[in-house]
């Protein structure tokens, strides 16, 4: 997949979100913001670890059909 792909596929799963500051005075909705930056946080980290393990994959692929 190229890079721009990528990153328009990436992007609809990481914007930001923005609350006014008057609904983030609320418990639940300042929890609930909480929920959506830490799972942006895994889905930036599940990314990168796919992206690693896609190359090991292919490293260990063409080392394979050289043999």
């Amino acid at each position: 997949m190229s890079e721009l792909k990528k990153r328009a596929y990436l992007a609809q799963y990481l914007v930001k979100v923005s609350i006014p500051v008057d609904f983030m005075q609320d418990e639940e909705i300042a929890g609930l913001y909480q929920q959506i930056a830490n799972t942006d946080q895994r889905i930036q980290i599940t990314q990168q670890q796919l992206k690693e393990l896609r190359k090991t994959t292919t490293n260990s692929t063409a080392t394979g059909r050289n043999l």
